[in-house]
């Protein structure tokens, strides 16, 4: 007796846009200004954005993009993934001129700022895409301006020295060999360790705020629900200090 088979899905899109498998790993979806549908995905531990005009149809404007650099110690960071995961974008209802996301690489959490209208590429009159401004704003480079910004965690003990050495050598953070934006003074880095150890495997959440305070909420390795509210865009004030100074 033959069985008729009924189609699991309907796939409209082109076929040749069917590159990246899905792993199970974490994305997000976001609308723009322009009502286009970003989507963002994480594969082997790289960024890729598909966008969609109609809802049914998507295609790449970047694919496997790096855009935080990893450091590997096998003995700080031994059972701790060393890639980014679990993106999440920051939802802003009051203005699209940022693209904020939330990422977690080497047990830290980091936000990372892009302009909006820098992640599109452009066409040619025949059609022909070019993204390679996209890429560059993506990437990191001696150049880079919005480099990822610590926010939380226990940091490994090499990215720890690292950076207490260039502070002591006063090295600035433009000429950092960390690519990392550190928010915080001598003392607190050397106060995040197991204290502040956040769990990787669950997504964190965002929005913005009329005032312009971004609040994020994220899981600890203790299963608390903690927060951080983000200033200026690159100044955190974590609640868990709060308890900290209260107990």
């Amino acid at each position: 007796m033959s069985v008729k088979q009924i189609p699991r899905f309907d796939f409209t899109g082109d076929v040749e846009e069917m590159k990246d498998a899905f792993r199970g790993e974490a994305y997000t979806v976001y609308i723009d200004d322009g009502e286009i549908l970003r989507l963002f995905l994480i594969s082997d531990g790289k960024l890729s954005i598909k966008r969609s005009n109609d809802y049914f149809t998507w295609k790449y404007d970047a694919q496997e993009q790096i855009i935080h650099k990893n450091y590997r110690d096998e003995q700080v960071n031994k059972g701790l993934p060393e890639e980014i995961r679990n993106i999440q974008v920051i939802r802003n209802n009051f203005t699209g001129e940022l693209a904020s996301t939330l990422y977690f690489n080497n047990g830290m959490l980091f936000v990372r700022h892009f302009h909006s209208n820098l992640l599109f590429p452009t066409y040619d009159s025949n059609g022909n895409m070019n993204n390679e401004n996209m890429k560059k704003h993506l990437g990191l480079t001696e150049e880079t301006t919005n480099r990822p910004i610590f926010l939380v965690g226990n940091i490994p003990e090499s990215i720890r020295a690292t950076k207490l050495r260039e502070l002591n050598n006063g090295v600035k953070e433009a000429d950092s060999e960390l690519f990392i934006h550190f928010p915080y003074g001598k003392d607190m880095l050397e106060k995040f360790d197991e204290r502040f150890e956040v769990d990787v495997n669950t997504q964190v959440f965002a929005d913005t705020g009329k005032e312009g305070l971004i609040r994020i909420f994220y899981k600890d390795s203790f299963d608390n629900l903690s927060g951080i509210i983000l200033n200026a865009l690159n100044s955190p004030d974590l609640e868990v200090m709060k308890k900290f100074k209260d107990s």
